[in-house]
């Protein structure tokens, strides 16, 4: 079902006239050209830099197509312009686009890149300012609500929590940039629509399919950022919600459905690739598999930097681990095993960038806010342990999950 719906989603948006959105992009990476490819708002903070980089190729991919090949091939192919790489992207991609250097194509097509579904018609409309003032619109608007229903949900302390989660993901600048939009849209929608679920309701069966679409979803939808966003985020919603700690079976079971969207939908496009056209899409993945999954002494001239970050995230899960051993140590300890999934989430993003040290640490001023899973889990974490010393709620309404 996914497949059927993705699949006729990226073909109608590929139906659009080129020449209709053709002033707009021009625009648009005109203005990201200016800005340059890593805008970065506070200098010392990564969290508040652009990647203007990759919306640019995102952009100058709604115009680029084989002249030659149907709206279907050309949906499979995903081809993107290139250009001399001694010129940054954002630019070179701008002179490309407006014929002033020599018009190239890359076929990019290992990636779905969904996100012209929505990027395409908004092209249409306006330039890339008028797409951050959307996406500010809609990103804020479901921030508000998923905010507004915990609160109502789970009680001040645990909103405070989230709230912390969001300054921590940078979500005040995440809808200047495309790239990270998709991810955050992602996440904050699957918590909306499980807050608005009774708890009773949140069984195994609604719970598995919600976290395959979610995957699905992030597959279709994202350029490998923090794709881990999309499961952590909701994941700790769910298990705060149902309240039944430490419900290592429901859990395991968001994990695998996750997994199995996020890598299906996947593959389904490299099988899709490899059926339909001629391409060396498996040499490709197999390229890519061995370079993101690289170590960290495989990032050229950032390898010392990635070292620092590498050893700095793995002094902090020690930490995280030893904090951990001595909550349970204490009196009460028993009871407080029963927390422990909320911090196996919160070591997931450690764990993911030791696998992919390649692809973490290169772009580490995106990859990192995969952290705001830890933010949240283990927020939700010590709450749930030290819940003795808070004041009592005194909220109306559903009190499922709260501390009494």
């Amino acid at each position: 079902m996914m497949v059927t719906i993705f699949t006729g989603l990226k073909y109608c948006s590929a139906l659009i006239d080129r020449d209709t959105v053709r002033p707009n992009v021009e625009e648009s990476l005109r203005i990201l050209s200016e800005e340059g490819d890593y805008k970065r708002f506070v200098a010392p903070l990564s969290v508040s830099q652009l990647d203007n980089y990759t919306d640019a190729l995102m952009i100058g991919e709604v115009l680029a197509g084989h002249p030659d090949a149907s709206a279907f091939e050309n949906m499979l192919r995903s081809p993107i312009y290139c250009h001399d790489d001694t010129i940054s992207n954002s630019l070179g991609t701008y002179l490309v686009v407006t014929h002033q250097l020599p018009d190239r194509m890359f076929d990019y097509y290992r990636y779905w890149h969904g996100y012209d579904v929505t990027l395409r018609p908004m092209l249409t409309i306006g330039d890339i300012r008028i797409i951050r003032v959307i996406n500010y619109i809609l990103i804020f608007s479901l921030t508000i609500i998923t905010v507004g229903m915990l609160y109502r949900r789970s009680g001040k302390y645990y909103t405070l929590v989230f709230l912390i989660t969001l300054l921590a993901i940078g979500l005040p600048l995440v809808p200047m940039s495309l790239q990270y939009s998709s991810c955050v849209f992602i996440a904050l929608t699957s918590m909306a629509l499980i807050l608005m679920v009774d708890p009773d309701r949140l069984r195994p069966s609604a719970v598995g399919l919600t976290f395959l679409v979610i995957g699905g979803m992030t597959s279709f939808l994202d350029l490998l950022t923090a794709p881990l966003l999309t499961f952590g985020m909701p994941a700790v919603t769910v298990l705060l919600l149902r309240n039944r700690f430490p419900d290592y079976r429901i859990l395991l079971l968001m994990v695998i459905m996750w997994i199995t969207g996020y890598a299906g939908i996947w593959i389904f496009k490299w099988v899709s690739v490899a059926g339909f056209i001629d391409s060396d899409i498996w040499r490709e993945v197999t390229d890519q598999a061995t370079t993101r999954f690289g170590s960290v002494t495989s990032i050229g001239e950032r390898k010392i930097k990635g070292l620092i970050l590498a050893g700095t995230l793995l002094t902090i899960s020690v930490g995280i681990i030893i904090w951990v051993y001595l909550t349970i140590r204490k009196e009460g300890g028993e009871e407080r095993k029963k927390y422990l999934s909320l911090v196996v989430v919160g070591l997931l993003p450690f764990i993911w960038m030791a696998s992919m040290q390649n692809q973490t640490f290169a772009h580490f001023w995106y990859t990192s806010r995969a952290f705001g899973i830890t933010v949240w889990s283990l927020g939700v974490y010590a709450l749930k342990v030290y819940k003795t010393k808070l004041p009592k709620l005194q909220l109306q309404g559903n009190t499922y999950g709260r501390d009494k």
